[in-house]
């Protein structure tokens, strides 16, 4: 049987950390089901950080702020779909004043036009070591943000 195509993947991703907890989702649907970080892919011509705010208001009709990038990340794997590199922008962001998206206490659907498919939920940063959360350095790395740029490049085990 001939090997299965390897996968290029850019991505965009918003670290939305309130009360110990981190926004995440999941596709049911997904042949290999996990947690990551909401974001999406940025089109052409389009900024990472403009990509960002069009994906949380899509997905979640919710204008964040940008704080800053956290992390640039080159991450490598396999996955029965075959193997993978991904490039991506991990971004610290923040709620507007007054938004209820933190009030969710449980799994939630996105109340945008573009999030049917997914289920977000708040993710205790004390706990993510009790789901499958990738890219899985995120597990720890969520806990203590760095104070600073960081480049990180990352195997995740099939």
């Amino acid at each position: 049987m001939p090997s299965k195509m390897p996968r290029f993947n850019y991505r965009t991703a918003g670290i939305l950390i309130v009360d110990g907890r981190v926004l995440a989702h999941s596709d049911p649907s997904s042949s290999t089901p996990h947690w990551a970080l909401p974001g999406g892919h940025p089109e052409l011509d389009e900024t990472s950080a403009d990509a960002l705010r069009r994906e949380f208001a899509e997905e979640l009709a919710v204008d964040i702020r940008i704080r800053r990038l956290v992390w640039v990340t080159e991450v490598f794997g396999g996955d029965e779909d075959g193997r993978f590199h991904e490039i991506a922008l991990y971004y610290e962001v923040e709620l507007p004043a007054g938004s209820r998206l933190a009030a969710h206490d449980g799994p939630f659907r996105g109340d945008g036009h573009d999030s049917a498919h997914l289920v977000f939920r708040w993710l205790p940063l004390d706990g993510l070591d009790q789901v499958r959360l990738l890219p899985s350095f995120l597990v720890q790395n969520l806990r203590a943000l760095p104070d600073r740029l960081t480049h990180l490049v990352h195997v995740d085990p099939a």
